[in-house]
């Protein structure tokens, strides 16, 4: 495979600040969904989703794993879930547009989202023309992170080493399996200040702290 420097990017509260309630907001709709579906009351929703989310990544495929006999509607589901107003949530970010576009390599998005949402909040943000390529639940098939596959198949997609592979996540459990394939794993704490474990390199309290760090392949 060729060798050549890969910035492979989470996108929900990695390349944003997760103050802004955006991610609240899709898991409430998630959780709405499923509710609807299964006739749940609101705290069989909390504390089901929340399993789910801790047991398998992706809500979505934590249903589909813990519920097989109920089949979902992926398209209503998705539909449902991004029905909401994105742009109440993200605007253009200039700094972070300067940020990834001074990187020397070519930069992904491998997360667990829905590939039309990430292409309208990578759009809002303006960093969508900087971003090379999109990787959300349906590629993967939806075997999300941390599940390895996930990060397998975008590796084998861009068609690099993942020595080549800088990943970067607020999740500490989804840097672990692309620590393990091989990459430099850096973990968006946001502010959080609890000591990482071995399979984290580096730790940034935000995305912005990424002009200070020498990343260079």
């Amino acid at each position: 495979m060729a060798k050549k420097c890969i910035y492979l990017f989470d996108f929900d509260n990695t390349l944003y600040d997760p103050a802004n309630g955006l991610m609240n907001e899709l898991k409430r709709r998630m959780g709405l969904f499923l509710a609807k579906q299964l006739n749940w009351t609101p705290a069989e929703v909390e504390e089901r989703v929340e399993k789910l989310r801790v047991l398998h990544g992706p809500i979505i495929t934590g249903f589909m794993r813990e519920y097989p006999e109920h089949k979902i509607d992926v398209e209503l589901f998705s539909q449902f879930v991004h029905d909401f107003s994105l742009p109440d949530y993200l605007a253009v970010d200039r700094r972070l547009q300067a940020l990834l576009a001074g990187l020397p390599g070519d930069v992904y998005i491998l997360s667990n989202g829905f590939e039309e949402y990430l292409d309208q909040a990578l759009a809002l943000l303006g960093i969508k023309d900087l971003v090379k390529g999109i990787y959300g639940i349906r590629f993967v098939q939806f075997s999300g992170k941390p599940d390895p596959n996930a990060y397998e198949r975008v590796i084998d997609d861009i068609g690099v080493d993942p020595a080549s592979v800088i990943y970067f996540d607020d999740n500490i459990r989804d840097l672990k399996p692309a620590k393990k394939l091989g990459m430099t794993t850096v973990w968006v704490s946001n502010g959080q200040k609890w000591q990482p474990p071995k399979w984290v390199d580096y730790r940034l309290a935000d995305i912005y702290q990424l002009s200070q760090l020498d990343l260079s392949c």
